[in-house]
C-alpha cells in the first residue's frame, strides 16, 4: 500500500510503481497524483474518474483517488464513494484510511473490494463523527472512534 510519503518517494520515477511484484494499492490525494502523472488536479467528477482509471492502468495498481467522491479504480472496475464530508480533510485522516484498508486486506482476497469497502466505511465514520462533533471540529481520532458504528451500518440488513 502506498500513501503520502510512500507515493512521494516515487515522484522522480513513477514507473517504478508498475514494476512492483506484489499487488499494490495507492491512496493519493489529487496533489500526490499530480506529482506522479504530471497532470493538473481537477474537481470535475468525470475527470477524476478518468484519472483514477488511467493511473490504475499505468501503475498496475488499485487506485483510491481521495477527495469529494473518492474514486476507487482497478482495471475496468470502479467505485465512486458517496460517504464522507469536508471535515475529513484533516491531518491523519488518510492514515486512518490506510490502517482500515490494511485490516480489510487481511479479510478479503480482492484488493479492489477491500479498497472500496475501506473508502466507504471511512467516509461513513466521518459522517457519523460529523453528527456528533460538527464538521469544523473533526480530527482523525473521531473517525477511529466511529469505525465500529460504520461497520455495523455496512453489515446491517436493509
Amino acid at each position: 500500500m502506498l500513501d503520502a510519503d510512500g507515493l512521494n518517494a516515487f515522484a522522480t520515477e513513477p514507473e517504478a510503481i508498475a514494476r512492483r511484484s506484489s499487488p499494490t494499492i495507492m491512496t493519493p490525494h489529487p496533489g500526490e497524483l499530480e506529482r506522479l502523472d504530471g497532470k493538473p488536479a481537477s474537481a470535475d467528477a468525470k475527470e477524476r474518474l478518468a484519472r483514477a482509471r488511467a493511473a490504475s492502468a499505468r501503475f498496475h495498481a488499485v487506485v483510491c483517488l481521495k477527495g469529494a467522491g473518492t474514486v476507487v479504480a482497478s482495471g475496468a472496475k470502479t467505485y465512486v464513494n458517496r460517504t464522507g464530508n469536508p471535515g475529513m480533510a484533516t491531518g491523519g485522516s488518510g492514515d486512518v484510511l490506510s490502517g482500515l484498508l490494511g485490516a480489510l486486506l487481511v479479510r478479503f482476497d480482492d484488493p479492489f473490494k477491500a479498497a472500496a469497502l475501506a473508502v466507504h466505511m471511512h467516509g461513513r465514520a466521518g459522517d457519523l463523527a460529523k453528527k456528533r462533533r460538527g464538521e469544523t471540529a473533526l480530527i482523525a481520532l473521531d473517525l477511529v472512534d466511529h469505525l465500529g458504528d460504520a461497520l455495523k451500518a455496512v453489515e446491517a440488513p436493509p
